[in-house]
């Protein structure tokens, strides 16, 4: 008897479900078509170029750089950190919202002091894009204080 009646109450727990779903998959396509839209409505960082190569430069330069981009999504772009790999390179970035459309730039600053050869600076960039993280880099060599620059 037990079984029968479980049975009976399944039966009629599924067909009341797809009575709330119209039994079509609205439901599912309702979630589907809202990803779909949160995903088209968002911000995106496009940078001009991710990567700078500054060459060689005698040891104790600060090189910098500003890396451009533009926000090429449908919402504002805000920024919420821009972190480098090590304390000899300092970004500065936008605090306010960038409209669709317009442009900005993170910019870098890069003490040589105490390094030498091969360089390569990543700065992360936290934001509201998609995706939220974004990379740029900053290499070279750096030539030992001793070194003549040619």
């Amino acid at each position: 008897m037990n079984k029968i009646l479980s049975s009976a109450l399944f039966a009629i727990f599924f067909l009341a479900m797809a009575g709330c779903n119209g039994g079509s998959g609205k439901l599912t396509d309702s979630i589907n078509n809202q990803n779909s839209t949160e995903a088209s409505e968002s911000p995106i960082i496009t940078f001009r170029a991710k990567d700078y190569d500054f060459g060689r430069v005698p040891e104790g330069e600060i090189v910098t750089h500003s890396f451009s981009f533009t926000n090429t999504g449908t919402v504002p772009l805000l920024i919420s950190n821009a972190s480098a790999s090590c304390g000899c390179t300092v970004p500065t970035w936008p605090r306010g919202a960038i409209a669709p459309g317009d442009t900005g730039s993170i910019y870098v600053e890069f003490n040589t002091k105490n390094k030498n050869g091969d360089q390569n600076k990543n700065v992360t960039i936290a934001s509201n894009a998609n995706p939220s993280i974004s990379i740029v880099s900053l290499k070279g060599f750096v030539l030992h204080a001793s070194v003549p620059t040619p």
